[in-house]
């Protein structure tokens, strides 16, 4: 995660302890990230050991300004949130997701 300044680690560290996940969540910065063709700026892909949840990885793309990037980390996070909370459900910006989002931003941003 060393790609960023410590502004990212400071967000990944509060969406952790107030936000946190019943599985590890690792989080990465990469220098392509790509979902089928389409070149993307973050995601977030979960892995099972079996039918249990295991852990959740997040990429966040290089190159892109911090703010952007912390923004990528919030969007992603809210993901790994809404999954666990939501295993079967895969609508990926329903409300929930929304809900998940809002606090997620709220963590980083302060703006409680």
């Amino acid at each position: 995660m060393g790609y960023y300044d410590k502004a990212f680690a400071d967000a990944a560290r509060k969406l952790r302890k107030e936000a946190p996940l019943t599985v590890p969540v690792r989080i990465l910065t990469s220098k392509t990230i790509r979902s089928g063709e389409d070149k993307v700026l973050a995601d977030c892909t979960d892995y099972f050991a079996g039918d249990r949840l295991a852990e959740f990885r997040i990429r966040v793309l290089r190159g892109q300004s911090l703010d952007a990037a912390i923004d990528c980390l919030i969007h992603e996070y809210a993901h790994a949130l809404d999954r666990e909370h939501r295993p079967n459900s895969r609508i990926d910006h329903g409300e929930s997701w929304g809900r998940w989002f809002a606090k997620c931003y709220q963590i980083v941003h302060g703006r409680h």
